[in-house]
């Protein structure tokens, strides 16, 4: 349950609630459970919020600062979070089907268990991300930064990591069937327990990654 003078604060609006958060910069705001469905939080000072299972279907969060908040089990259907920075963030066992996320930032967010299959995330920053046991199969992932993220036991089958770097990234138990890994940095990840006969690669390919660590 959201703290209720928290949750009232943000039903008298954008201008309401950031008045109070720079008067009160240390606070940890939790809306926990609340419904936001469909409002304009593209002005909302949001740093550090708790938004724990809250329903933020369709709500618009376009460039907005959402560091170090936590999405965990939260509904973020049709969200609007282009250009937003979730650096730190927790997103596990978010629900972010058909969510708009052109130019957003994940750098070292916790995204367990969520699933961001078939989207179209290329370019995007998810260095140092935990994206243990996602579902991330047939997502487009060109030119992303995924270096020193936790792909572990995560379904990438299908998915595109054309021009990705994943360098230091951990795929230990990772699903790659028909995986597109070309043109991507490997170097240092690590592939244990990870079938790349599966993977979509051609055989020199195979014979340049065991050599160099690249595709």
């Amino acid at each position: 349950m959201p703290y209720t003078q928290h949750l009232q604060c943000m039903q008298q609006g954008v201008d309401a609630w950031n008045e109070w958060r720079q008067s009160c910069p240390k606070s940890m705001p939790d809306l926990s459970g609340a419904n936001l469905a469909g409002m304009d939080l593209s002005r909302a000072y949001l740093t550090h919020t708790n938004f724990n299972r809250a329903n933020l279907s369709n709500v618009n969060l376009q460039g907005v600062n959402l560091d170090h908040c936590n999405f965990f089990q939260a509904v973020l259907l049709n969200a609007n979070l282009r250009g937003a920075h979730l650096h730190g963030a927790d997103l596990s066992y978010a629900e972010m089907r058909n969510a708009k996320l052109e130019e957003a930032s994940f750098e070292n967010a916790t995204m367990n268990h969520v699933s961001l299959r078939s989207l179209v995330l290329q370019g995007l920053n998810f260095h140092n991300a935990n994206l243990f046991a996602a579902d991330l199969a047939d997502t487009d992932f060109t030119n992303a930064d995924l270096s020193g993220a936790v792909l572990s036991e995560s379904n990438l089958d299908l998915a595109c990591f054309f021009r990705a770097n994943l360098s230091n990234a951990n795929l230990t138990g990772a699903s790659v069937k028909k995986t597109l890994f070309k043109e991507a940095n490997l170097e240092g990840a690590c592939f244990q327990k990870v079938n790349l006969l599966d993977a979509n690669l051609t055989f020199m390919e195979r014979l340049r990654f065991r050599t160099t660590g690249k595709f």
